[in-house]
């Protein structure tokens, strides 16, 4: 789902966990002033809801680098260490699940604040809404579903080698040939992806509309940003798993064929982050 309310709180998980950079440690430090630009891409907020946006943001990043910074550090220095060793299939499943459960953590402590800007939407700002969400559906489908099938497949394959590429350094050829093996045994699931999107969506707007009382608005909007998994199509839910305990098994394969300089690369591409976050801690 690309409903507005999740970028934003994607907009903190992200400049914590990728502030290995300066420019990424600057967005953290701006993410007030950077969210509210991005929202106006999906709403044009009147002055009041702007003002409320920004207070409730302001109160949020203030707990992020309090109390969830020091746990993302301790997450990345932990993967760090775990690099010299074997690392198993259920090291990567256990990376995956922090990661949420810090993502989860940040939804749940802002859903208070925001709903009580989302219960103050008029008819035409929800129509805006629901035609910016269009036009990323459309986008995606013409990016993922609209080529022909080799042109789709190669996508696909070398998304997964520039993802894999940025942890490890450059792939070798037996890395990339095992990539394009299992890639192949595993069908790609955008039409499925699209349409659970839609689904998600469409929940989000029909809440919008018919808001229920705000414990009750609270509570339906937990479901669609924590359990989207709720009625959800089983053959998506299907092709979810088998998507996550395949790439989880292949990243730990192509950690036990990586050379040293490779896990050095990884290495240090954590402690970085590790240590960038530390010093927005500091900095605070």
């Amino acid at each position: 789902m690309k409903a507005f309310v999740l970028r934003i709180f994607a907009l903190l998980t992200a400049a914590g966990l990728l502030a290995a950079c300066s420019m990424a440690g600057m967005a953290y430090n701006n993410v007030v002033p950077l969210a509210s630009w991005y929202v106006d891409d999906y709403v044009d907020l009147d002055d009041a809801q702007m003002a409320r946006f920004r207070e409730g943001l302001s109160r949020l990043q203030a707990w992020h680098r309090k109390s969830e910074l020091p746990e993302y550090s301790r997450v990345l220095e932990d993967a760090a260490r775990k690099v010299d060793g074997k690392v198993s299939v259920d090291d990567v499943s256990g990376l995956y699940a922090d990661g949420r459960r810090l993502a989860n953590r940040l939804t749940d402590r802002a859903l208070p604040d925001f709903a009580d800007i989302l219960l103050t939407l008029t008819p035409d700002q929800i129509a805006s809404i629901e035609a910016r969400l269009a036009r990323d559906n459309e986008k995606m489908r013409k990016e993922r579903l609209a080529p022909a099938t080799a042109r789709r497949e190669q996508e696909r394959l070398d998304r997964f080698v520039r993802n894999m590429e940025s942890w490890l350094g450059e792939m070798g050829a037996a890395q990339k040939a095992l990539i394009r093996e299992r890639l192949a045994l595993l069908p790609a699931g955008d039409a499925l992806r699209l349409a659970d999107r839609r689904r998600l969506q469409g929940d989000f707007l029909a809440l919008l509309r018919n808001p229920p009382p705000k414990p009750q608005f609270e509570a339906a909007l937990r479901r669609i940003l924590l359990n989207p998994e709720e009625g959800r199509d089983p053959a998506y839910q299907a092709h979810a798993r088998e998507w996550r305990a395949q790439t989880t098994a292949l990243f730990a394969d192509l950690l036990a064929m990586s050379t040293p300089a490779q896990r050095e690369h990884l290495k240090r591409k954590l402690r970085g982050y590790a240590s960038d976050v530390t010093a927005l801690v500091s900095a605070s």
